[in-house]
């Protein structure tokens, strides 16, 4: 639009006086203005991000997603790409298991991403909701998304390795076409899981499980919003109260905050502010650790032994 409109007044105005090219420098100025900005006063102040573990246990291989407890301080769950088994893993901050967790009757397609968030709509206890979103040939006529009640996670004594039996499973296929994903986020007032396209080429699109939520019923998912600033999306997370989305891709996390009066959805309609990432080799896991007025950001890569990162964020 900008070129056409620039071609078009040179066009109409070619051979008039000396003032045309100026009035064209201050069109093409006030281009990115128009096109919008972060909301002012709204932004996290981040610093750097420091290295404050690694994960020791060597099954942890390619991590993919990561979701932080609330109700164990410390405590990150995570869980390998595509080629695991159907488990989840609780570390510490520092990467020392804690426990492995097995997903009886669930399958791991290409597991993408871990939410943590309440069971349902007003719930005190929280789930955990894992996405087996990936599809890199974008040809799954279906994806799932897995729920289980937090488990117990011992903070001492040597890690345990338990089954998980009660595993719900919500399956649902796009309204378009298949897509591939590697971020899942749940609204922490509906409990509802918000899949986010990772776009190759393009701008990813959010798509919601409808509401009600039903296990073991299959359905079609909602298009919510196209993000037109974003894409190629790895990761993402929630704050609890809901008031501000961080999505990441290799490099940099994009923050939504929620402005007064709006719905979750109409989150990701707002200009997202970008912030820095450290550097990761394949860069794909987030999660958000609320504390005071600070916010710290845990990030992860694939890779054995990968460390795990810390940033220290101040709410404005």
């Amino acid at each position: 639009m900008v070129s056409t409109l620039k071609d078009a007044l040179v066009s109409e105005h070619r051979g008039q006086p000396w003032y045309i090219p100026v009035l064209l420098s201050l069109l093409m100025l006030s281009i990115p203005i128009m096109a919008g900005c972060p909301p002012a006063g709204r932004c996290l102040s981040c610093g750097s991000f420091d290295v404050v573990g690694r994960f020791a246990d060597p099954d942890i291989l390619e991590c993919s997603g990561m979701a932080a407890s609330r109700t164990y301080p410390g405590i990150l769950w995570v869980h390998n790409d595509s080629g695991d088994r159907a488990r989840v893993f609780a570390v510490t901050e520092q990467g020392i298991l804690r426990g492995v967790y097995m997903l009886q009757g669930a399958l791991a397609v290409d597991w993408e991403d871990i939410a943590l968030a309440p069971c349902s709509a007003g719930s005190p206890s929280d789930c955990l909701y894992i996405g087996d979103i990936g599809d890199n040939a974008n040809i799954r006529s279906m994806i799932r998304v897995y729920r289980i009640q937090e488990p117990t996670v011992p903070l001492e004594g040597p890690p345990v390795t338990e089954d998980i039996h009660t595993v719900e499973v919500f399956e649902c296929r796009y309204p378009d076409s298949p897509h591939d994903a590697e971020t899942l986020v749940v609204d922490p007032q509906t409990a509802i899981p918000y899949v986010i396209t990772k776009e190759a080429a393009g701008y990813s699109t959010v798509y919601r499980f409808p509401q009600p939520l039903v296990a073991s019923q299959p359905c079609t998912l909602e298009t919510v919003a196209r993000l037109t600033t974003v894409s190629y999306l790895t990761g993402g997370d929630v704050t609890p109260n809901g008031s501000r989305v961080l999505l990441r891709n290799k490099f940099s996390a994009f923050e939504f905050p929620r402005l007064s009066g709006q719905t979750f959805p109409e989150i990701f309609g707002n200009v997202p502010c970008t912030i820095n990432l450290a550097p990761e080799t394949q860069g794909e896991a987030l999660a958000l650790v609320p504390s005071g007025r600070d916010i710290y950001i845990y990030t992860a890569s694939e890779g054995l032994g990968a460390p795990i990162n810390r940033e220290r964020c101040s709410l404005p």
